[in-house]
């Protein structure tokens, strides 16, 4: 596969437990899960076992981690067109395997710049999932959803921020309107572009906040 140009993660090969194939590679890791770099898209919501390959090195006591993920969403990699970015949960991991990947390589910093889990956009009064945040800017965000929704349609939502002491607010609260809609790479999804058309004073912050610490880009 190509050599991803990213950061010291793309040593980490990812190697399918059944058929030994390679998968790709890590871009980057949390407790949560990890994102994984490769040329086939994967299938969202099926988990899959696989073991990442260890460099080596002394603060490794072993050469091969498994584990259980589920992807979760995919999108095509922005420097590398031939490359696909994969979001995966861990569905089953060992905590000790996890503590010494983080440990070793800072995977808090890492996960300050790209976002493996979206956060969750619901409607406010009926509290129903409607997607997750793909982007956002002070003038609005992009709503990843498998919802179709019509253009100009009106929507008061609430965004559900991370727990993190970052974070002086959990949610984020808005109206919206539908302004354009398209294909997610995934095409089980729309990318649908939310123009805020109210929005209280005391969110900006929490919006500049967001793009800072989850790596979202000023593009809406």
């Amino acid at each position: 596969m190509a050599e991803p140009n990213t950061d010291s993660f793309a040593i980490f090969e990812v190697i399918d437990t059944h058929s030994r194939e390679s998968m790709g590679q890590v871009g980057d890791v949390s407790k949560d899960g990890i994102m994984l770099l490769t040329t086939k898209p994967l299938p969202l919501k099926q988990t899959k076992e696989v073991l990442i390959h260890l460099p080596s090195s002394d603060a490794f006591y072993q050469e091969m981690i498994p584990l259980d993920i589920d992807p979760l969403w995919i999108k095509n990699d922005e420097t590398q067109p031939d490359l696909y970015r994969i979001g995966c949960q861990f569905a089953k991991a060992e905590r000790s395997d996890l503590e010494m990947l983080i440990r070793q390589f800072g995977a808090k910093r890492s996960t300050r710049k790209n976002l493996l889990f979206y956060l969750d956009v619901y409607e406010k009064d009926s509290e129903e999932l409607l997607g997750h945040l793909g982007d956002i800017s002070d003038t609005g965000i992009m709503l990843i959803t498998s919802y179709t929704m019509p253009l100009g349609e009106t929507r008061e939502i609430i965004i559900k921020l991370p727990e993190d002491e970052e974070f002086s607010d959990r949610t984020i609260e808005a109206d919206v309107e539908i302004r354009w809609s398209r294909p997610d790479v995934n095409p089980e999804f729309n990318c649908v572009g939310c123009l805020f058309t109210h929005i209280a004073p005391k969110y900006k912050p929490l919006i500049k906040k967001v793009q800072e610490v989850l790596g979202f880009d000023d593009v809406v």
